[in-house]
C-alpha cells in the first residue's frame, strides 16, 4: 500500500531527525525532551496576538488541505498528512513573518538610536545608560516592549551589561545581538572613548542595514521563482484533473505518484528556502 510505505518513510525520517547526535556520556532523554518541547512550540506558533492569528490561519489551511486531498486521493492518511503539513506551514509562515518584521524594524531603528545616544553622550554629557534608554523611546512600535523590559532590568540591577543581555534575548536578529554585546563593552570604556565607540557602532549598524537591503534585492528573483516550485505542480495537477477526472489520482499508482511528488516538492521548497536565506547578522556577513 502506498499509504503504508509513505507512513514508514515519514516515521523513519522523523526518528533520524529527532535523535540528536550527542557527544560524550549521559542520557539522550533530556536532549530529546528539549527538542520535543522546541518542536511543539514551533507547531503551536508564537505567543500573543500573532500566535492566535497563526493558529487561526493554520486551522483554515489544514481544513482546506484535508478536504482537497481527500477529494483527490480518497485516502484518509494522505488527508491527515496534508492537514498537518498545511498547519505547520501556516504557523511557521506567520512566525517567520513576525520575526522578519522585528528584524526589519530593528535594522531601521538601531542607527538612529545609536546616533541619538552618541549625541546625548557627547553634547550633553549624559551617562551612556540613560542616554541609550532615552533614545530607544523613539524606536519603532514593535521594538518598544523589548526596550522597556530592558530598561526595567537596568532599573532593578543597575547593570548595563545585564540589561543588554536581556535586550539581546528579546530581539531575535543577529544585528541586535551584535549591538547589545558592543554596548555592554562600551559601557566600561573611559569617558572620552564612549562617543567615538558609539560612532563606530552606529556606522557598523548603518552598513549592516545597507548590506541587508542590497542582499534582499539580489534575492528577490530567487524568492519569486521559488513560488513556481509550488504553483507549477499544483497547476498541472488541477489541469490533469480537469481533463481526465480525479479517478486516476485514487488508484494505487496515482497515490504513489502523489506521495512521491509531495516529497520532491517539499525537498525543492526546503532547498530553495535555504538558498534564499540571507545572513542575519553583521558577524555572519563578514565571516
Amino acid at each position: 500500500m502506498p499509504e503504508a510505505a509513505l507512513f514508514l518513510a515519514i516515521a523513519s525520517l522523523a526518528s533520524i531527525y529527532a535523535t540528536p547526535r550527542l557527544q560524550g556520556r549521559g542520557s539522550r532523554l533530556p536532549a530529546l525532551a528539549r527538542r520535543g518541547r522546541a518542536l511543539a512550540k514551533q507547531a503551536l506558533g508564537p505567543d500573543g496576538q500573532a500566535g492566535r492569528r497563526a493558529r487561526a490561519l493554520g486551522a483554515t489551511a489544514a481544513l482546506i488541505a484535508a478536504v482537497a486531498t481527500q477529494a483527490f486521493s480518497g485516502s484518509p492518511l494522505f488527508a491527515i498528512l496534508a492537514a498537518a503539513g498545511a498547519w505547520l506551514a501556516a504557523v511557521r509562515s506567520v512566525a517567520s513573518y513576525e520575526a522578519k518584521a522585528v528584524r526589519a524594524a530593528a535594522m531601521r531603528s538601531w542607527p538612529e538610536i545609536l546616533g541619538e545616544t552618541e549625541l546625548r553622550v557627547a553634547s550633553l554629557g549624559s551617562p551612556l545608560s540613560l542616554s541609550f534608554f532615552a533614545a530607544a523611546k523613539g524606536a519603532e512600535e514593535r521594538l518598544l516592549p523589548a526596550f522597556a523590559q530592558a530598561e526595567r532590568a537596568y532599573s532593578i540591577t543597575g547593570s548595563l551589561p545585564a540589561a543588554m543581555a536581556e535586550l539581546a534575548g528579546l530581539l531575535p536578529d543577529g544585528g541586535s545581538h551584535y549591538a547589545c554585546e558592543l554596548l555592554a563593552v562600551v559601557g566600561s570604556a573611559p569617558g572620552g572613548e564612549v562617543a567615538r565607540l558609539l560612532g563606530g557602532l552606529r556606522a557598523d549598524m548603518a552598513a549592516e542595514r545597507e548590506r541587508a537591503l542590497e542582499y534582499s534585492a539580489r534575492l528577490a528573483g530567487l524568492r519569486f521563482a521559488r513560488l513556481f516550485v509550488f504553483i507549477v505542480p499544483v497547476g498541472m495537477t488541477l489541469a490533469g484533473a480537469g481533463i481526465a477526472g480525479i479517478s486516476a489520482y485514487r488508484s494505487s499508482a496515482g497515490r504513489a505518484g502523489i506521495a512521491f511528488s509531495a516529497a520532491v516538492l517539499a525537498l525543492c521548497w526546503t532547498w530553495a528556502s535555504r538558498l534564499g536565506k540571507a545572513p542575519s547578522s553583521y558577524a555572519e556577513a563578514h565571516e
